[in-house]
C-alpha cells in the first residue's frame, strides 16, 4: 500500500512559485513529512480521465491533519490542448481486497473551475496514451505533461487521521468542441516502485471499479501521479476564552477555530494563579465537536458559590479521542462588588451570546481593553443594523431584547482600532 503522507506545506512553495509542489532534499530534515509522493513517469502512460471517464488511486495517512492542497499531473493525447471547463475532485474512504481495494464511502467532493487551479508545464518525454475502457492505447503518442495544483480554501479542507487509507478521483470536465474533436485528457502514471494495490478506473455516475494494469507485457499494476499536502496543527485551535459575571454566577464562553478528534471539555476553577490548586467543576463532560474547521462556541455557567470582590482563575481542558489532553488558560474574573475596582482588560474580545437559541432575551458578553473603545452593533441577516453602542475600556455583559424582532438569524459584531469579530445568533419564537 503506499504511504504518501497527508501533511507539511513547505516554506519553500512561497519562496519559488506558490503553485508548484517540488520534493523534499532527502538530506531535508523535515523530509519525513512527505513519504512516497506519487511522481510522474515521463515515459509512462496517461491514461484516459475524460468525463465521464474517473480515475481514482490510494493513500495511506501517515500523520493525522487537515489536507490543505492536491497536485497531479497529466497529458492532453497526441499532444493536441484542449480546454478543461472543470475538475471534479472526490475523496473517499476505503474498500480492502478481495478482489482488489477501491474507493467506497463518499467523504469529500468538489468541482474546480479553472479560476479555481493552476496549471504548469512540468516536463517532456516520449508518453504513451491508454484508455482501458476501450483497451486502445498508443506507445509515444504525446511529449508534454503539466502539473495541475488545487490550494483548498478553509472551508474545503478535510481531516485525516493517521493509518487511514483513503482514495483520490479525479475527472476532467472539457469543452464540447474538444470532445468533437477528439481531444482527451489523460491522468499520468507515477514511477515505480508501485505498491501493492493498483490505481482503478470507471464511468460515471455510478464507476464499477477496474484495476489498471500496463496494456503491454509483462501488465503489470499501473499508479498515478499525485501528492497530497496539509498542515501541521493543534488538535484543538482555541481563538478565544473570557469570563464575566451575570445575575449571580460566573459565565464562561471560549470559540475554537478548528477541532482534531475532540471529545470534550472540563472546567477549572481556583483562587489563585496556580493550576495544581485547582478544581474541577463541570460535573459532566461537555461535548466537544470532533472534528471540524469550522468555528465553534461553548458557554458554561460555574454554578458554584462566588463572593463579591474575590478573583477567581479558571483552565480549560480538552479530550482527544487517543486520551490526550490539552490546557488552556487561566483566565481571572473579579466578582464586582461595592468598592471593587476590577482590572481593566488587556485585550478586546468578544464572547459568544448565552442562552442561543433564545427567546426573546440573550446576553452578550465582551472585554474591551485599557487604551480604545468598541463598538457592539447588533443586525439581521439583510444588513440591517438595530442596535448600536460605544463602550469605553471594561468588561460588560450586554442584554438584548429582541421581543419586537422575529424569529431567525442575527448577527452581533465588537469591533475597534485593533479588533473586529462578528458572530451569529438564533432566536426562536
Amino acid at each position: 500500500m503506499k504511504k504518501i503522507i497527508c501533511l507539511g506545506i513547505f516554506v519553500v512553495l512561497a519562496s519559488v512559485v506558490l503553485a508548484d509542489w517540488d520534493p523534499i532534499p532527502p538530506e531535508d530534515p523535515t523530509n519525513h513529512k512527505m513519504h512516497w509522493a506519487q511522481l510522474p513517469n515521463p515515459i509512462g502512460w496517461d491514461v484516459n480521465a475524460t468525463h465521464p471517464k474517473v480515475l481514482a488511486d490510494d493513500w495511506q495517512c501517515s500523520q493525522t491533519g487537515w489536507i490543505w492542497d492536491i497536485h497531479f499531473w497529466g497529458s492532453w493525447k497526441d499532444d493536441s490542448l484542449g480546454t478543461i471547463t472543470s475538475f471534479h475532485l472526490s475523496i473517499h474512504k476505503d474498500i480492502p481486497a478481495p478482489p482488489y481495494s477501491m474507493p467506497g464511502e463518499l467523504l469529500w467532493e468538489n468541482d474546480f473551475l479553472p479560476a479555481d487551479f493552476e496549471v504548469i508545464w512540468y516536463g517532456e518525454g516520449s508518453q504513451g496514451w491508454f484508455d482501458p475502457n476501450t483497451g486502445e492505447f498508443i506507445v509515444e503518442d504525446h511529449f508534454n505533461y503539466y502539473q495541475y495544483n488545487f490550494f483548498l480554501p478553509v472551508e474545503l479542507r478535510i481531516p485525516q487521521v493517521l493509518g487511514t487509507i483513503y482514495w483520490l478521483d479525479v475527472s476532467a470536465h472539457i469543452t464540447n468542441a474538444d470532445s468533437l474533436a477528439g481531444r482527451r485528457w489523460g491522468w499520468k502514471t507515477s514511477i515505480s516502485p508501485h505498491f501493492m494495490d493498483n490505481a482503478v478506473w470507471g464511468d460515471f455516475p455510478d464507476p464499477v471499479w477496474e484495476p489498471l494494469f500496463n496494456p503491454i507485457e509483462p501488465f503489470e499494476s499501473l499508479d498515478l501521479a499525485f501528492v497530497i499536502n496539509g498542515e501541521d496543527y493543534l488538535p484543538v485551535e482555541l481563538s478565544s476564552f473570557n469570563a464575566f459575571y451575570e445575575e449571580g454566577n460566573a459565565v464562561l464562553c471560549w470559540t475554537t477555530q478548528s477541532e482534531t478528534n475532540n471529545i470534550g471539555w472540563n472546567v477549572y476553577r481556583s483562587d489563585s494563579n496556580d493550576f495544581e490548586t485547582s478544581q474541577q467543576i463541570n460535573y459532566e463532560l461537555i461535548l466537544g465537536a470532533g472534528t471540524t474547521t469550522q468555528p465553534t462556541d461553548y458557554q458554561f455557567t460555574d454554578e458554584y458559590t462566588v463572593i463579591e470582590g474575590n478573583t477567581y482563575w479558571y483552565w480549560l481542558e480538552s479530550f482527544d479521542m487517543s486520551g490526550e489532553t490539552d490546557h488552556f488558560g487561566p483566565i481571572a474574573l473579579t466578582i464586582p462588588g461595592e468598592g471593587t475596582v476590577p482590572d481593566l482588560p488587556t485585550q478586546t474580545l468578544l464572547s459568544v451570546n448565552y442562552p442561543n437559541p433564545f427567546n426573546p432575551n440573550t446576553f452578550i458578553g465582551f472585554s474591551v481593553k485599557e487604551g480604545e473603545t468598541a463598538t457592539l452593533t447588533i443586525s439581521n441577516v439583510k444588513g440591517q443594523e438595530l442596535e448600536s453602542i460605544t463602550y469605553e475600556p471594561g468588561t460588560y455583559t450586554h442584554e438584548w431584547d429582541g421581543t419586537e424582532y422575529g424569529s431567525g438569524i442575527y448577527f452581533f459584531k465588537l469591533e475597534s482600532s485593533s479588533y473586529s469579530e462578528i458572530k451569529k445568533m438564533l432566536m426562536v419564537k
